[in-house]
């Protein structure tokens, strides 16, 4: 009776370890609050793209959903350590907490030119409404919120922070943010944050 006991002490323990390990393994999911910037992400790349001779358009490649073989750019199933397959090429999610504004995808991701990665996270809100997205992202790149696209933005760029100033939909719960950014050469970095929702400063 004892050695059952103790197996099933065992069994037990190894049960909420996985619980834990799916739990921590998930998007991470951040409180949405106005003027503090987005810290927590799951980042996905580099995927390959091509030269191009217009930095007003996104390079070659960019239109490609990498994200196929996991639910597509609308609705991608993210987690800690998941491989994202697209052709031969495969990469894995992985976690990532900026310590300021920037996430810098040079640092994180890959120092090529030329390439495209993701960036997904989930914020909680209490209350629903509309709230302004701000991105600021170097160079140029494509945002869902919620599956849905609302910004698109072809161009090489630097970085400025809240460059484009995007008007979402905010539900009550959880919102999910997938983040696009194309590298050029240079920097390659962004940066996003909610703001309030004020029509008069907004049209100004």
């Amino acid at each position: 009776q004892h050695q059952l006991n103790l197996s099933e002490m065992i069994r037990f323990k190894f049960t909420i370890l996985a619980v834990f390990i799916v739990l921590f393994s998930q998007a991470q999911i951040s409180t949405l609050k106005t003027g503090e910037w987005l810290r927590n992400w799951h980042l996905a790349g580099p995927f390959p793209l091509r030269e191009g001779a217009n930095e007003n358009r996104h390079l070659p490649g960019f239109d490609n959903d990498f994200l196929l073989n996991i639910g597509g750019e609308t609705n991608p199933r993210v987690k800690d350590g998941q491989a994202v397959k697209y052709d031969d090429l495969a990469v894995k999610w992985v976690k990532y907490e900026s310590a300021d504004s920037i996430v810098d995808l040079d640092y994180l991701i890959s120092k090529k030119n030329f390439v495209t990665a993701y960036a997904y996270t989930e914020v909680e809100s209490d209350r629903e409404g509309i709230f302004i997205l701000a991105l600021g992202s170097n160079d140029g790149g494509r945002l869902w919120f919620n599956g849905e696209q609302v910004w698109d933005g072809a161009e090489a760029r630097g970085f400025t922070p809240d460059d484009d100033l995007i008007p979402v939909f905010v539900q009550k719960g959880k919102n999910k943010i997938l983040i696009k950014v194309e590298e050029f050469g240079n920097k390659w970095e962004f940066g996003a944050r909610f703001l309030d929702f004020k029509l008069n400063e907004f049209v100004s």
